[in-house]
């Protein structure tokens, strides 16, 4: 030991991210020392961010899960006892099979969430399928709102190329930022800035990525789909729209522009707080730019109306025919490298319930029967910091009978669990991971092994399925081997030993979407009005606007009370819940809430005070940062905060979820600040 030569191991970040960025890892002595960009992706172009260079300091951490743990305190409380692999799986065996039993195989819920990504994902499904079933969510915590709008509006999700902003001569950011969650997207937008792109950001916070923009509007939140159909309006108004290709290539315009009628300019200021004059700065600014970029963040869409204002957002470039050419479009992400199929898939039982959106499960576990739930099996997801309604799911998880999570460190969650099993992590396995922000698929190698008695999950299934006597032909053993399979079936054209050293860009790829108008709608065109969409989720088939559910207008008695809008956006040392284990990064994230310049003038409160932020539902304490970027009237705290930091936002929201796709409407919440004497 500690004479083995340093290896280098490409690899990828399985990480919840858009840039699933290409990976080399130093290796000595199977320990992980060094982690670098690789270059062998045009898109990421050897750039890793912040996080991905303390990937050595998490896996080698001294808080790894190294052995499996049973509860022996109180659930909740954190007290655990080391046992043996043995103890634990036939534990978990003989709870799972005496609930399947007596209950069904309903009475255990299924709850994966997006930790690490990758086509062995699909692996726990060779177990669940033949345990008989199981009770599952609907929905995620993520993006759902804007996947049903976009699918409703374009057909599917894709975009030009990254670096085709390059071409771009004015780019609109629209609730998001790059320049945290999305680091090669920045770098285009950089780069065609400097070129002399024109930049306008839309958000109601001036955050990391709008410091060049010409312009920034700052809409109150939840109110972004009102303001593009002002921005309609004005287009229209203006003489701004391509009929030639509204005719050839849309459906229902005409029903749009009468259903604008609806609406006045001044009605759209009102609401929204945006005054007439930049809505005609940004209408001015299209009619000078009609061929535009639309880059839609994530933020707009974890409102209760999240999808129709995606719909709202997302066709505003149609008006001007700004969609299948270079340097325009619209950035919502990337579909196209979804082309993995899993071929270990038994016949499906019809003892699945698909029954509680993920995002709601503290409300709705309680609510299901025949069968009641009983049971829960956690991975990949750390729900008791990540989700909504902390204190309530609480209560219900601790009204369980049984609990496994499985994980690399003691979360949240697992504090909660009966058993909890050492995971491998993701620089610990064999896997490959598609995309959703660039159009390549990649190999992902194990760099080490895992250390202590930590698992692979495809490992605990397999362990777990041979003591039900299930069928492992559907739980094969050999990693390399089922991967190699995953390519034939994908009908990938490549192999496991080229992807080793390049990334595979999938066939027919065209770095222009839309480039052939292949929309993959119902009627093969861009909709302005959709019937599937109204068929499916009940709402309008046209892109309207609805107040937000807990809003100064739709709940005016709550507003009285907690008049600030509370939003919760991404910071750039974390990704959810994960990377809290990482001191570096904790030296960088401070905790703080901020506040409009007015807002906290009104009560007394100077950066630096200690805060108690509050509502019905819980309170927190905090410390203030009174800035002037952020809208009068709404307050930002960063996501991502643990328990042990004693700030446990989602306290503070309702487990709300959007008008479509069972998405989680994380900013849909009001709040009051008071400061704390002495």
């Amino acid at each position: 030991m500690g004479n083995e030569e340093l290896k280098i191991v490409n690899t990828v970040c399985s990480k919840n991210c858009f840039a699933t960025c290409p990976l080399k890892v130093y290796v000595k002595d199977d320990k992980v020392v060094k982690v670098e960009g690789h270059d062998n992706n045009p898109i990421t172009r050897g750039k890793i961010c912040t996080k991905g260079r303390v990937y050595p300091e998490i896996v080698n951490s001294k808080e790894r899960l190294l052995y499996p743990l049973k509860r022996v305190g109180i659930r909740g409380e954190g007290k655990f006892e080391r046992i043996s692999w043995d103890e634990a799986l036939e534990l978990i065996y003989s709870k799972l099979n005496t609930l399947r039993q007596a209950h069904g195989p309903e009475s255990v819920l299924y709850y994966q969430g997006s930790g690490n990504f990758g086509v062995m994902r699909r692996y726990a499904y060779g177990f669940w399928y033949q345990f008989g079933g199981y009770t599952g969510t609907v929905g995620d915590l993520c993006d759902p709102a804007a996947e049903e709008g976009m699918k409703y509006s374009y057909g599917w999700r894709i975009q030009n190329s990254l670096d085709d902003l390059l071409n771009s001569k004015l780019i609109i950011l629209w609730g998001g930022n790059p320049a945290h969650t999305n680091i090669h997207a920045m770098y285009f937008i950089n780069e065609a800035v400097k070129n002399g792109a024109k930049l306008i950001t839309i958000d109601p916070r001036k955050n990391e990525s709008s410091n060049k923009s010409n312009l920034h509007i700052y809409p109150r939140g939840g109110t972004d789909g009102l303001l593009a159909i002002g921005i309609a309006k004005l287009l229209i108004e203006k003489g701004l729209t391509d009929y030639d290709f509204i005719d050839k290539y849309t459906y229902g315009f005409d029903k749009y522009e009468e259903f604008l009628k609806a609406y006045t300019l001044e009605q759209v200021c009102d609401i929204t707080e945006v005054p007439l004059e930049e809505l005609n700065k940004i209408a001015d600014l299209i009619a000078e730019y009609p061929k535009y970029a639309m880059i839609m963040g994530y933020g707009f869409q974890r409102y209760s109306n999240g999808g129709q204002t995606i719909r709202a957002v997302s066709l505003l470039p149609a008006i001007t025919g700004s969609i299948g050419e270079s340097g325009c479009g619209i950035y919502c992400g990337e579909s196209r490298g979804g082309i993995l199929q899993w071929p270990y898939l038994p016949e499906k039982p019809e003892e699945i319930r698909l029954a509680i959106p993920k995002g709601k499960i503290a409300s709705e576990i309680e609510t299901l029967d025949l069968p009641k739930i009983k049971a829960m099996w956690v991975e990949k997801a750390n729900p008791l910091t990540s989700n909504p309604n902390l204190t309530k799911l609480k209560d219900t998880l601790k009204g369980l009978e049984f609990i496994v999570v499985s994980e690399n460190f003691l979360t949240d969650t697992a504090k909660f669990a009966d058993i909890v099993l050492p995971a491998a992590s993701f620089l610990e396995e064999d896997d490959l991971v598609a995309a959703y922000g660039h159009p390549y698929v990649q190999l992902k190698q194990r760099t080490v092994n895992p250390p202590g008695e930590c698992k692979t999950d495809r490992e605990i299934y397999r362990l777990l399925g041979e003591k039900f006597n299930f069928d492992m032909k559907y739980l094969p053993q050999d990693d390399i081997e089922i991967l190699n399979k995953v390519l034939e079936s994908s009908s990938m054209n490549t192999t496991l030993e080229e992807m080793k050293e390049k990334p595979y860009l999938v066939e027919d790829y065209d770095d222009i979407a839309f480039r052939n108008k292949d929309f993959k709608t119902t009627s093969g065109k861009i909709e302005f009005y959709s019937e599937d969409i109204a068929r499916e989720w009940g709402v309008s088939p046209l892109p309207i606007y609805e107040e937000p559910e807990e809003s100064k207008y739709s709940s005016k008695a709550d507003y009285l009370k907690y008049p600030l809008q509370l939003i919760t956006a991404h910071s750039l040392e974390r990704i959810n819940s994960q990377f809290t284990e990482s001191e570096r990064l904790t030296e960088l994230f401070t905790p703080v809430v901020h506040i409009n310049t007015i807002d906290a003038k009104a009560r007394n409160i100077a950066s630096g005070d200690k805060v108690r932020v509050y509502n019905s539902r819980g309170e927190i304490f905090i410390k203030a940062k009174v800035i002037e970027g952020i809208k009068h009237g709404a307050i930002n705290i960063f996501e991502g905060l643990s328990s042990k930091t004693g700030i446990s936002i989602n306290t503070l929201l309702e487990d709300r979820i959007t008008d479509m796709g069972y998405g989680t409407s994380y900013h849909t919440c009001l709040v009051e600040i008071e400061k704390l004497n002495g």
